[in-house]
């Protein structure tokens, strides 16, 4: 059994008993579950550090997880992420640990208002950013690193041209999940699209790039009735088995043997489609 720090139970019992007054969320259990081997572990691996420093370090992060809990950010759930502030509160000690202990509150404080931002403007924002959130991985960089993962899904839409060229990418889903069988499409931007699962309350995301560069993102749960109607594309599609005719011309659509079950047509130059005994996605886009 580990050894129980006094001091470090002293900081803990006193967050805990200023929170319970403070937020009317509170949740013991929680708690508990953010901080029973956090703490800990912060406290050995700042030994090397100032005594108030280590101290300062580790109340920081649990007036964080306090705070996250007061919002309802924060569930006790030993399976993935479900919120941007769990992800965060996940990388919190290793971030703690391989930075100086002066940059603590200034990590903590940027991981709160990206988290509390992305939930504050959009629920798509927020589950985007946490089907990427491995790619925030540097805690110095933490800011600048989402507002380049944001840039594409908030770019203003083009208007395609429809004259072609046209190029086929077909975007493989089953890598990341297994079991996902694609069904109807919607648009969450101009370049985010979600793919519900046709069994399942689930979706994923995929991001849409062009030269070939789409890519399916990872799981967007929690996103009912979001999605936008997309502006109309303005040129006739034909889909037919193994080809689409945009306006005059057909397009080839290799490994696809079949009517597609659910497409989307989008006025950037976009088609999408996905068909019942594949999970793969099929984009055609032109300039």
């Amino acid at each position: 059994m580990q050894k129980v720090v006094p001091h470090l139970k002293m900081l803990q019992d006193n967050v805990r008993t200023h929170s319970k007054r403070r937020h009317a969320r509170w949740d013991d259990a929680v708690f508990e579950h953010w901080v029973s081997w956090q703490t800990d572990y912060l406290w050995r691996t700042l030994e090397k550090h100032a005594g108030r420093a280590r101290e300062r370090s580790i109340l920081t992060y649990l007036e964080l997880v306090a705070a996250g809990i007061g919002a309802g950010y924060l569930a006790s759930s030993d399976g993935e992420a479900r919120t941007l502030m769990e992800a965060f509160l996940g990388k919190m000690p290793m971030w703690f640990t391989s930075t100086q202990p002066e940059r603590h509150a200034g990590i903590a404080a940027t991981a709160w208002n990206l988290a509390e931002g992305a939930r504050r403007e959009a629920q798509w924002m927020e589950q985007y950013l946490l089907a990427r959130a491995q790619e925030l991985d540097d805690p110095m960089l933490l800011e600048q690193r989402t507002l380049e993962l944001l840039k594409p899904v908030l770019e203003p839409p083009r208007d395609a041209t429809w004259q072609g060229p046209f190029k086929v990418t077909v975007v493989e889903i089953a890598p990341l999940l297994q079991s996902f069988l694609p069904g109807e499409l919607s648009m969450l931007t101009p370049s985010l699209i979600r793919i519900a699962d046709r069994r399942h309350p689930s979706s994923v995301g995929v991001l849409l790039a062009p030269q070939g560069k789409s890519t399916c993102i990872g799981r967007m749960d929690g996103l009912p009735a979001l999605a936008v109607s997309p502006p109309p594309a303005r040129v006739p599609v034909r889909w037919a088995g193994d080809r689409v005719t945009v306006a005059s011309t057909t397009v080839a659509l290799p490994l696809m043997a079949c009517e597609p079950l659910h497409t989307l047509a989008l006025a950037s130059g976009y088609l999408l489609a996905v068909v019942r005994n594949s999970q793969r996605l099929w984009v055609i886009e032109t300039p």
